[in-house]
């Protein structure tokens, strides 16, 4: 592929999303790793605390959704 496929203002473009979207990425790529490594390890201990820990992630999430419902952002403007 040759550069006449992407304009200099094109590659400046893609280089900018890449600069903001490569560290988010980047970490939920490692809080999902660390979420699933510790879910492991809590598994190790046997399955009352695999439980728990079930029963408090979601506690968490669905904690986190309705914030989500209740507060919801108006990107109209």
């Amino acid at each position: 592929m040759s550069h006449e496929a992407f304009p200099l203002e094109h590659r400046r473009i893609i280089g900018e999303i890449f600069q903001v979207g490569l560290p988010i990425g980047g970490l939920i790529a490692v809080e999902a790793g660390l979420f699933t490594v510790v879910t492991f390890l809590i598994g190790r201990l046997g399955t009352n605390a695999l439980a728990a820990h079930k029963i408090a992630l979601q506690t968490i999430s669905m904690s986190f959704q309705m914030v989500l419902v209740v507060c919801p952002i108006n990107f109209d403007g």
